[in-house]
């Protein structure tokens, strides 16, 4: 794994980030009723669930991750670029998912 110490920290920090999120999501809204707002515009709510849709929305994140951090590792043997960019992506992806997150919480 010290072989792999960047592509190792952009996967690690991305799983720190979905589970911040996920943490703040159960903390704040685990004592909201039963439906919460999962989904909204500018014209108004597209789409209600409960907390528990919005958790799997982090489990299924937490899968994405380490699916990623396996193929990143792989791309990383083969070439020294496109491991880091699958890793960074996944970064990218982890810090949307947390802002997703943000605005979930906001709204509630």
């Amino acid at each position: 794994m010290m072989k792999y110490r960047l592509v190792s920290a952009l996967c690690g920090g991305a799983l720190f980030v979905v589970l911040l999120g996920h943490a703040l999501v159960f903390y704040y809204l685990h004592s909201a009723g039963q439906l919460i707002v999962v989904h909204y515009t500018r014209q108004g709510i597209d789409q209600f669930g409960s907390i528990w849709q919005v958790l799997s929305y982090g489990i299924v994140a937490w899968s994405i991750i380490i699916i990623n951090f396996l193929i990143a590792l792989e791309l990383e043997e083969r070439d020294w670029l496109w491991g880091k960019v699958v890793a960074g992506m996944t970064l990218g992806l982890a810090i949307l998912l947390f802002i997703s997150f943000q605005a979930i919480i906001s709204v509630n």
